[in-house]
């Protein structure tokens, strides 16, 4: 007879207290995907995500590098892209119309003078937005919020190797997004996905 390991406890699927936890320990310390490569080819070209709770943006730059930042502005943490996707010149925060290079640098702030020589005013240098980690693998770009983590490619480990074995994703275009809605637990996707059951089942079959 099969050992049965117990499942978590129930709770823990709908506690607001064990989610925040989630995603403090979770969420906010992997690499986590944001779009395909094909989303983001051209200067400016940008998309919106949440992660761990907190909206980012991913944005090509000036140097047609990948560059990504918490999605507020640094004088009164309004979004500076609303939308979820789409290209822009530089960012322009709506509220007090701040604005930034697609580097992330202060460029112009109403009403401050910036860089006096005298000390006074803003310091660009202080104010530019705050960045994040970004990194692509196999055409796919992702985040990560914790500074101090492994790359994206020690976090993947034995993944990169596998995916050899596959046709590369280069070349594939992103068709579009599907969106289900419920009311359930991101741990009821991956208990029913991963449990040794459905091996067992193809197994025997």
């Amino acid at each position: 007879m099969h050992n049965i390991v117990e499942s978590l406890p129930s709770w823990w699927y709908h506690s607001a207290q064990v989610f925040k936890q989630e995603q403090e320990k979770i969420f906010a310390k992997q690499w986590i995907f944001v779009a395909g490569a094909s989303d983001l080819k051209n200067r400016g070209d940008y998309v919106t995500t949440e992660i761990a709770g907190r909206s980012i943006i991913v944005i090509v730059n000036d140097n047609n590098e990948l560059g990504a930042f918490y999605n507020l502005c640094r004088h009164r943490a309004s979004p500076l892209c609303p939308k979820t996707q789409g290209n822009i010149p530089m960012f322009i925060c709506p509220y007090h119309s701040w604005s930034y290079g697609l580097d992330g640098s202060l460029k112009g702030a109403p009403g401050f003078v910036l860089n006096a020589e005298d000390g006074t005013g803003l310091n660009t240098g202080d104010y530019g937005l705050i960045k994040i980690r970004v990194s692509s693998w196999n055409n796919l770009v992702f985040a990560c919020l914790d500074e101090n983590g492994p790359s994206l490619e020690d976090w993947l480990g034995d993944i990169s190797v596998i995916a050899e074995r596959f046709p590369s994703l280069e070349g594939m275009v992103f068709e579009r997004l599907l969106e289900n809605e419920g009311a359930m637990n991101w741990k009821t996707y991956s208990d029913n996905s991963a449990e040794g059951y459905h091996c067992l089942r193809c197994i025997e079959n």
